[in-house]
């Protein structure tokens, strides 16, 4: 079975993706700021303050969803999201 990380995976597109790809035989991974051991879907801890990722996350996926971002459907016209994404393009 193929194994796919998704970073983002629970927002709106990524709780989509998760069920549709699940649906077609791949097992999902996700790559997250916090460690969730409750849900259905095994996630691995991504520490963006001291530049780690958990590297069993990347040895045993074999694709990578890279879905994680500013959200901006929550705060559109807000002007601080809108100096982060000036900023990171």
């Amino acid at each position: 079975m193929e194994t796919i990380l998704i970073t983002g995976g629970t927002g709106l597109i990524g709780n989509y993706l998760t069920s549709f790809l699940q649906n077609a035989g791949y097992k999902i991974t996700y790559l997250s700021r916090k460690k969730n051991t409750t849900g259905t879907v095994k996630t691995y801890l991504w520490d963006l303050k001291n530049y780690r990722i958990d590297e069993e996350a990347i040895t045993t996926c074999n694709h990578i969803i890279h879905l994680a971002g500013a959200n901006v459907a929550d705060k559109r016209g807000h002007l601080p999201i809108k100096k982060k994404l000036r900023t990171a393009a």
